[in-house]
């Protein structure tokens, strides 16, 4: 990323303090100046009302606005302009209302602060430059190249994968990347000519992909590889964060493209920008994001989306030729690697070069390095990616003077930075076939360290070890009888609660490692129940998402924070998890507890229903989130005398609902179930504990069954 003369903050996409105004996320003390683009707004729709018939064009005629632009395949992400009567304000406020919207948030302005490169040369003048003579033989290979070793691997194969480049469009024609371009959309011209008309993005590109060995400027990472061109930003370095969106949109959608590079990024993160990164990694993609050039350990997306759960994203910071910070880049725990960011030189459009400074110019270093890895090892996902890149590397000096030893800042205090500089070299001997790598061994702890085991509970835990060369990345079980899932843990696991079928339940636990290596072991368990026995299970909810309630008008559901409120206008969602019932249990009886914190009147209606669901999922933030669930044709209603309050409160018995549940073809011990408490009939509402204030005090749920 190029720097910003006077404030450092150095080819970041920048962001509006507007957007903060109307309550999108912005991780904000260094939020840069930029502006929404005053008429417009990205509107996300329920992805169940698109399937019914519901479009961005009615939702917009509704507000007295139109329909300006769609992503292809995906009808629920709009652009939608208002009506120049409207106020921006208005508009907003009613989409949000609108209950075929999940989220509206103004279409913001993002740009490159500073639009020109450190220093342009001719290609002839470009020949006259000193240059570090070594293989691969181009006359000005930057230091950048030999800093990662990527002199020291394997040149790039012709297996070379495709790379997707979101950025200012790219120069197919320069010399250097001739042949080797796909031209993908120009989203912020409409058309499908890609163009660079500003220079960022052949600069990026040249660093990914160069020709190599052509006696022409400097040479890419890999330089076989073929960029797929997507054009989100004009001749200024602007566009929009819609046109980035639809650019992630088209490059998951392509099925030849591995890694998507994005030298670019904002403060600002709506959840239609995370959905879209979220969706790309889903479709086996590798984002490179820059951590971006404000000197600052503050959040950057989509690059602190390498911390999400999901994984498959890669945030990359800048350093210099001592390794040590680049005097402009962001730092933080959310980082996961540095690469060369100072100086670098690489192609321009016009058949010239130029040298940039930049998170933007490291981020292509570590894209390149990926594609270098996939050209030998084809069939790595975006997480063995992430481990060999990560774990690979050279150790950083975090020591205030080289790298900030930092402390995060809120809400992530505690966290420091750690991670490594980018040596391809070393990520490359990890590759299968490098040095070769033995599978991983499971050795089984407990219940036996034998094949066979028997007992009469209807439910059965395991633990055990994984021995492994490579780090384990997951461990999964499944049962022959039915059941999938992944233990708690890898190198040292756990799987609690294994609900039985009777008989005899044949578990495989197998062990995964970062190069994707397999072993397993297998224990068969016999449940040999006694007649006419019952068993008690007792859940608790166990997370923050696994307690919700929906407000009544305008059905706002969000996770309860702190306490919520059983009764009038409200309905209550507890999911439990690890429900280990099997199937074809009689449910004897199942009672809901509340921890009563307060209340003042007695009047107190609640129908209790399940989701009718084998498997439900938690909840969400969402509009609609629990009132719009499928539900149970059981139900059960009371009208609860007074709570004691400090105290957990049971409900009446809703064996029914639990019955039903259990009952359904999908039910599988383990699997998950959903109970509603809704108080919408209610006059009085009472004051209940949630897993978020205290997770003692969070709901409970008993399950006395037997089998037949």
């Amino acid at each position: 990323m190029k720097a910003r003369v006077r404030s450092n903050l150095l080819t970041s996409l920048a962001v509006c303090i507007m957007a903060m105004i109307f309550g999108a996320s912005c991780f904000v003390q260094y939020c840069a100046a930029a502006e929404d683009i005053s008429d417009e707004v990205i509107v996300t729709l329920h992805k169940h009302r698109v399937l019914t018939g519901v479009d961005g064009d009615q939702v917009a005629k509704r507000h007295r606005g139109a329909l300006s632009k769609k992503v292809t395949n995906h009808a629920d992400t709009v652009l939608l302009k208002k009506d120049k009567n409207v106020s921006m304000e208005e508009f907003l406020n009613k989409l949000k209302a609108d209950g075929d919207v999940l989220e509206a948030v103004p279409n913001v302005i993002v740009r490159v602060p500073n639009p020109t490169p450190d220093k342009v040369y001719s290609a002839g003048e470009v020949q006259n430059l000193l240059s570090v003579q070594s293989a691969p033989s181009d006359p000005n290979l930057t230091w950048g190249y030999h800093d990662i070793e990527a002199d020291m691997v394997t040149p790039c194969s012709d297996s070379a994968p495709l790379v997707a480049v979101i950025d200012t469009g790219v120069d197919y024609t320069h010399p250097e990347l001739a042949g080797r371009v796909i031209l993908g959309h120009d989203f912020q011209n409409g058309d499908d000519n890609p163009m660079d008309d500003h220079g960022h993005g052949t600069h990026v590109s040249g660093i990914i992909a160069a020709a190599a060995n052509n006696g022409l400027g400097s040479a890419g990472v890999c330089s076989k590889a073929r960029i797929l061109a997507l054009k989100a930003l004009d001749s200024t370095g602007s566009g929009s964060l819609y046109n980035i969106i639809q650019a992630v949109y088209a490059a998951a959608d392509n099925t030849d493209v591995r890694v998507i590079n994005m030298s670019l990024g904002s403060d600002f993160a709506p959840s239609t920008f995370h959905d879209a990164i979220d969706y790309a990694v889903a479709h086996g993609k590798l984002v490179v994001a820059a951590a971006g050039n404000s000197n600052s350990n503050y959040p950057f997306f989509p690059a602190l989306w390498s911390q999400g759960p999901k994984g498959g994203v890669l945030a990359v910071a800048a350093n210099d030729q001592t390794n040590c910070k680049a005097s402009f880049s962001n730092y933080g725990f959310w980082v996961s690697i540095s690469a060369p960011g100072v100086g670098i030189l690489s192609t321009l459009p016009n058949n010239s070069y130029g040298s940039w400074s930049g998170t933007s110019m490291a981020t292509p270093f570590v894209s390149g390095a990926v594609a270098r890895l996939l050209s030998q090892a084809p069939s790595l996902q975006p997480n063995d990616l992430v481990y060999l890149i990560t774990s690979n590397g050279d150790p950083n000096l975090f020591n205030n003077t080289c790298w900030p030893s930092d402390s995060a800042p809120y809400p992530f205090e505690g966290r420091t930075s750690s991670f490594n500089h980018l040596d391809l070299s070393s990520a490359v001997a990890a590759l299968p076939g490098g040095t070769p790598v033995a599978a991983p061994t499971v050795e089984l702890l407990s219940p036996t360290t034998g094949s066979h085991y028997t007992t009469n509970n209807p439910a059965v835990n395991l633990s055990g070890l994984v021995k492994s060369e490579a780090q384990v990345a997951k461990v999964t079980w499944n049962n022959s009888r039915g059941g999938t899932g992944t233990a708690n843990g890898t190198s040292s696991w756990t799987i609690n609660s294994l609900g039985l079928y009777e008989g005899d339940n044949s578990f495989t636990i197998t062990a995964v490692d970062s190069l994707g290596n397999q072993g397993s072991d297998t224990l068969v368990v016999n449940y040999a129940p006694l007649p006419g026995t019952t068993s008690t299970l007792n859940l608790q909810v166990s997370t923050k998402q696994d307690d919700a309630s929906e407000t009544t008008p305008g059905g706002s559901s969000a996770f309860n924070q702190g306490s919520s409120y059983a009764g009038k206008g409200r309905i209550l969602g507890y999911h439990f998890q690890g429900v280990s019932i099997p199937k074809g249990a009689i449910i004897v009886s199942a009672k809901l507890s509340q921890f009563c914190l307060d209340y003042a009147a007695n009047k107190l209606s609640l129908t209790y229903t399940g989701e009718a669901s084998g498997n439900a999922l938690p909840f969400q933030n969402t509009k609609f989130g629990l009132s719009s669930r499928p539900k149970t044709k059981a139900s059960v209603s009371e009208q609860p005398g007074p709570w004691v309050k400090k105290s957990y409160n049971a409900s009446q018995d809703l064996r029914d609902i639990v019955q039903e549940i259990v009952n359904r073809s999908d039910w599988q011990p383990g699997n998950a179930l959903n109970i509603f408490a809704n108080g919408q009939g209610s006059q009085s509402v009472r004051l209940v504990s949630t897993f978020d204030k205290s997770a003692a005090q969070a709901a409970k749920l008993e399950i006395v069954y037997r089998m037949q």
